[in-house]
């Protein structure tokens, strides 16, 4: 079948593609869609409904003359497709995929201007038959990767930026080797390790104050220690900013530094429309950087965008299947979406890689407690705040859970270990909020809530999705936070 003659725009399901001004738009409204990814899509659309195979897209998109790994390119450009129309591999409403052929746009165009009619294939539920095969994938990835590192060096210790083409330039020695211990460190989530990455990292930048990737370290380091609350977040995200500025300062291609200003204008600043523009930039400048996808899966998350979430988190796996922290954060997005079984299966595989990650037990204590398993919730909330060194954050779940499990005394006493400790150090105000919500004590819940929000704790931003507040949404307070956040809505661009 030949190719339908080319149309200045084709439309689809309320899309409409501008040949001409090179522009996706959804409803009159401009997606952030371009370069190869548009180029994509408008092949596809021009042969609607026939297979449109690799070769002929590396012809015509990815030339000999282009020098870039094709298969990584067209991975990228298919994600990307995917993620702005909201479109899934594994149950398609426009891309099919075509294992070693090609790819089909299976979606029906509508020819006629004006027209925006949904001819689409019949969706079917997500979560009905979601990312099996996909993660099939990633799982026999998993394995080959294990069994490589298994043999060749105990720990991981590959830079955020590796699939970045980078400017040349002259390394310090030393400066280069704290920065890999500082990830290191980072990796490992723990309080301890991430005050030493911050060591680490601090001593990269004195090294060599031109390096952009020490800085960028420095700033993903401090939000972290704002996300588990170790430093008050007045603190930590100010300073993360100033660090992610910097950084591109030093390298303006530095796509991870828009993911890194993203995390601070989801976590700190609530910018949620902000925060979504800076992944977003920081996946056009460097498709290949997981935290991009990862970190952007959690704002969708928060947003209450449970398909594009799923899809964005695995795009982050498929990028770095062994990272504990995408594996887990995998886990949140069925607990998220209360797929709870789901998020139990994703929790115990990544126990089973790595039993010593403790904030996956903490996440896995939070579902089992949703499933009414109290005694195996405390469990593995036990385990986790073993494992994490007893962080203000991980004894506040703990206390929640044996307050839920009718352990009263218990709570208690650890909310008084927290208001002692908090004459010392930093605990934030939303983890007195969860025992006392765990104790059935919604006045003070909401008291410590309201100031967990002027001191900007970024747990807030789960408002929306987390199940332990279900006990708080009927309550009149509740609304009124979520209107401070300003979370009631979908983001600008759906």
């Amino acid at each position: 079948m030949a190719p339908r003659p080319v149309a200045d725009k084709l439309r689809f399901d309320g899309y409409e593609l501008d040949v001409r001004a090179g522009e996706l738009r959804k409803h009159g409204l401009r997606l952030r869609l371009r370069g190869q990814p548009l180029q994509l899509l408008e092949m596809l659309l021009e042969r609607a409904g026939q297979v449109v195979t690799r070769h002929e897209l590396q012809s015509r998109i990815w030339p000999a003359k282009t020098f870039v790994d094709f298969d990584h390119g067209l991975h990228n450009a298919i994600a990307r497709i995917r993620e702005v129309l909201g479109d899934s591999a594994e149950t398609p409403r426009y891309i099919e995929t075509l294992p070693r052929r090609g790819y089909r746009f299976i979606g029906a165009l509508d020819e006629e201007p004006g027209r925006q009619t949904v001819l689409s294939r019949e969706q079917n539920s997500l979560w009905a038959n979601t990312f099996e095969e996909r993660f099939a994938v990633i799982l026999k990835l998993q394995s080959e990767i294990t069994r490589a590192i298994a043999r060749e060096v105990d720990v991981r210790l590959r830079p955020p930026n590796l699939t970045r083409p980078t400017r040349s330039r002259s390394l310090n020695a030393e400066a280069h080797e704290c920065y890999y211990k500082g990830r290191y460190c980072w990796n490992k989530r723990t309080e301890d390790s991430l005050q030493q990455a911050l060591e680490y990292f601090q001593q990269t930048v004195q090294h060599d104050s031109t390096y952009a990737d020490g800085y960028l370290g420095l700033a993903d380091t401090l939000n972290i220690l704002g996300y588990y609350n170790v430093m008050p977040p007045r603190e930590a995200f100010p300073k993360a900013k100033a660090a992610a500025i910097r950084a591109l300062q030093l390298d303006d291609s530095l796509g991870e530094a828009h993911a890194t200003l993203g995390v601070v204008k989801r976590d700190f600043q609530w910018d949620w429309q902000g925060a979504e523009d800076e992944f977003q930039r920081a996946i056009e400048l460097n498709s290949g950087y997981a935290e991009s996808h990862h970190w952007y899966a959690t704002l969708l998350n928060m947003l209450g965008r449970p398909e594009q979430a799923l899809n964005a988190m695995l795009a982050a796996l498929e990028l770095d299947p062994i990272s504990l922290a995408i594996n887990t954060d995998l886990g949140r997005t069925f607990y998220f979406a209360r797929q709870y079984d789901r998020a139990i299966k994703q929790f115990k595989k990544t126990m089973e890689f790595d039993r010593t990650f403790g904030i996956t037990y903490l996440w896995l204590g939070r579902v089992l407690e949703q499933q009414g398993f109290l005694d195996e919730a405390i469990s593995h909330l036990e385990k986790g705040t073993s494992i994490i060194g007893g962080s203000a954050y991980a004894r506040a779940q703990l206390a929640y859970g044996y307050a839920r499990a009718g352990r009263k005394n218990d709570a208690l006493e650890i909310l008084q270990q927290l208001r002692e400790l908090s004459q010392r150090r930093y605990v934030s105000p939303y983890d007195i909020a969860m025992i006392h919500l765990g104790l059935g004590d919604h006045d003070e819940a909401f008291a410590a809530l309201n100031q967990a929000a002027a001191e900007r704790c970024h747990w807030l931003g789960y408002l929306r999705v987390e199940p332990q507040l279900d006990a708080l949404r009927a309550d009149a307070r509740f609304a009124d936070l979520l209107s401070r956040l300003g979370i009631l809505g979908r983001s600008a661009l759906e």
